[in-house]
């Protein structure tokens, strides 16, 4: 009796796992609620295992194929991403960026402060940033000569830090994106201009934020394919690159995910493995080459930080003609 309650739930779950993964083919992520489902793909992977040696131990062959098949097209996700690879440094002109969601209630400062420092990075973007955080970072703040501060008393502030001079920036708040606010900078390395973006949309948690946050994506993506210089996307974009919209985001803008193996690392919740997801990222166009891409403690936080190094490469990223004609095929409809 036992063992036939103990497969009736697993072959439950596993047909509800089976049906919530293939919403990222059949919707395109069109509803949120599906969208979210779409994301847990290591965790469905994990429970197709755990089902397999399930049926393995209870000699059901059905069950092992329903497992295999259920695994089989969640890992091939996690496989299928377009990572950038590793390469040896060819030029003088590399920048170091730290990425991190602070978290509002971070009550370690001062040790965050010094990863940071350990780290030494030419640009550090920080979200979660309140009012109170502008003087407990004032160690951090007085080590970068350029530097955007903008906190705000919810979860949208934000600190910028640039050892690269900043000659020019906005910080673009619409209402269509829920007036979460978008850093443009421009920073001077030693022969380019490089443009910096750094967002953190709404958590896409029912229709409205939902909206919010691929709204932000769309003016992200229109913006990064017009942009002439060599682009650097950061953020903590509450999806993973499992969501199809986040996957039509890389594809519209033409911007490449730095991690430099497939799928994980996870970011967030730090304290929580079995829900580990990849939230923030760190995305360029091909005007860079990736040197590394690790993760980083960032104490006191719920999330992990991005670390990331990278190297301007020969490829000038000019807005030519035939990429303005690709900015109109796939923004046409745009405002």
């Amino acid at each position: 009796m036992l063992n036939l309650y103990f497969m009736s739930i697993l072959y439950g779950s596993l047909f509800f796992i089976g049906l919530v993964s293939h919403f990222r083919f059949i919707t395109r992520g069109e509803y949120w609620l599906f969208d979210l489902f779409s994301n847990f793909v290591l965790q469905y992977s994990l429970f197709a295992v755990a089902a397999f040696l399930g049926a393995l131990w209870t000699h059901d062959i059905l069950l092992g194929v329903f497992a295999l098949y259920i695994f089989i097209i969640n890992i091939s996700a996690i496989l299928n991403g377009k990572i950038m690879k590793a390469k040896v440094n060819k030029t003088n002109e590399f920048i170091g960026v730290y990425l991190a969601n602070i978290w509002c209630r971070n009550s370690k400062i001062n040790q965050l402060q010094e990863e940071i420092a350990t780290v030494n990075p030419e640009c550090v973007f920080l979200m979660e940033i309140k009012t109170t955080h502008i003087k407990l970072f004032e160690n951090l703040i007085n080590q970068f000569p350029h530097r955007i501060l903008e906190p705000r008393e919810n979860t949208t502030g934000f600190i910028f830090l640039s050892l690269y001079p900043v000659i020019d920036y906005q910080i673009i708040n619409l209402n269509e994106h829920g007036n979460r606010p978008i850093l443009k900078a421009q920073i001077k390395m030693d022969s380019r201009i490089v443009s910096f973006y750094g967002a953190h949309p709404h958590t896409p948690i029912g229709k409205r934020k939902f909206r919010y946050r691929n709204d932000l994506l769309k003016w992200l993506a229109a913006s990064v394919l017009k942009d002439p210089n060599p682009v650097i996307v950061v953020g903590d974009f509450n999806t993973t690159t499992f969501s199809p919209v986040f996957r039509r985001f890389l594809a519209q803008s033409g911007l490449i995910d730095t991690r430099t193996w497939n799928g994980i690392p996870p970011t967030w919740p730090k304290y929580f493995p079995l829900l580990w997801l990849p939230l923030d990222h760190v995305l360029v166009n091909s005007s860079f080459d990736v040197l590394s891409d690790k993760l980083g403690r960032a104490m006191g936080s719920d999330h992990f930080a991005k670390i990331v190094t990278l190297s301007l490469n020969d490829e000038r990223g000019c807005l030519t003609e035939a990429s303005d004609e690709l900015f109109k095929s796939r923004f046409s409809g745009h405002n």
